[in-house]
């Protein structure tokens, strides 16, 4: 069902119709526009959905109309022209963006655009939080990207580094891409507790902690991570200190040296779907090859700690292993989620 919405200006006098300007909808806003068109995107969320052509070819996200009050995507990203992204364009004074960075709140009351001009090129651009609330987006590519203003841009750079990423939004010749869900950082950030080291303990902080211990005299070791308020999607995923869920092995680590793996742990946060179950396996990347190390959740399990106590497998020093979590259920798991395992 097609909708339009007529737009009629009756002037006191012969009550003169000025413009009428018609509403489409669809999943790709169109190449060009004049000013005072609307177009209702189907596939984006409500208050990122509706788009305004405020100036000729270049559209505009508007609120979604929720009466909520309520800024409804906060620091979310939209392609608005084929040139233009726009950041935290749901949301505004009266219903604002709020993030707390640490113990700090920051408010995001405008929306914000990055544009693309200049020499042609291809390659990612990764939006950033900093620890002090200011937004930049940072990048490495012979484009001119122009913020702006409350949005810098640091050329340079092939990552957030240290700071908190936000999007990752990919560029093909000067033209922004259709953004997907896995350009959305969001997800991964969490307010989390702060571990301390302590004797034959490391700490290695981000986004995600890495917690090792040396094992003191007794030559084991152990790892343990924790991933907040994560999504584990349909599907098959990986997962290893330093990293969230990932669709890949390649970021598999190698191991220091020969050790013997022992007691898996899993903390699933929530209840499997009962379509089918999660199994999680330590795998050998550079072998190709799962070890005996697995755990199944069956489906309909609650949350709480699961576990391999009885396979041991010898780990070889330089390999490179990884967690595959196979989520066979039919529905995500979201939640905050836990892992260890030794290594003696």
């Amino acid at each position: 069902m097609k909708i339009f919405l007529f737009l009629i200006a009756a002037s006191a006098w012969g009550q003169q119709i000025e413009s009428r300007a018609v509403m489409l909808k669809g999943t790709s806003l169109p190449g060009s526009c004049t000013v005072g068109e609307r177009f209702f995107k189907t596939d984006a969320s409500a208050g990122s959905n509706l788009y305004g052509c405020t100036t000729t070819n270049n559209w505009t996200v508007m609120s979604g109309g929720t009466g909520t009050g309520l800024c409804v995507n906060p620091l979310g990203a939209a392609k608005t022209s084929s040139t233009v992204l726009t950041l935290n364009g749901s949301c505004s004074s009266g219903a604002p963006a709020v993030v707390a960075v640490g113990t700090t709140g920051y408010q995001f009351t405008n929306s914000y655009t990055l544009t693309i001009s200049g020499t042609s090129d291809s390659g990612n651009v990764y939006i950033c939080l900093t620890t002090a609330g200011a937004l930049v987006a940072k990048h490495n590519e012979n484009f001119t990207l122009t913020p702006s203003s409350g949005i810098t841009v640091a050329t340079g750079q092939t990552s957030c580094g240290s700071d908190f990423t936000l999007h990752v939004p990919t560029v093909a010749s000067n033209v922004w891409d259709t953004l997907t869900a896995a350009m959305d950082y969001r997800p991964q950030l969490y307010f989390k507790p702060s571990p301390t080291a302590g004797a034959n303990v490391t700490v290695t902080p981000g986004n995600i902690d890495t917690i090792a211990s040396s094992g003191g005299s007794g030559g084991g070791g152990m790892l343990s991570w924790s991933l907040g308020n994560i999504n584990l999607n349909t599907g098959t995923w990986y997962t290893w200190p330093g990293s969230s869920f990932i669709n890949s092995d390649t970021y598999a680590v190698p191991i220091p040296s020969n050790c013997t793996a022992a007691n898996l742990r899993v903390y699933v946060p929530n209840s499997v779907n009962a379509g089918g179950n999660i199994v999680v396996t330590l795998r050998n990347v550079t072998g190709a090859a799962d070890t005996s190390m697995t755990t199944t959740i069956a489906a309909g399990s609650s949350a709480g700690v699961y576990s391999d106590t009885s396979n041991t497998p010898s780990l070889t020093g330089g390999s490179r292993y990884i967690l595959r979590v196979d989520n066979n259920s039919t529905a995500v798991l979201n939640g905050n989620w836990g892992f260890a395992l030794a290594c003696n």
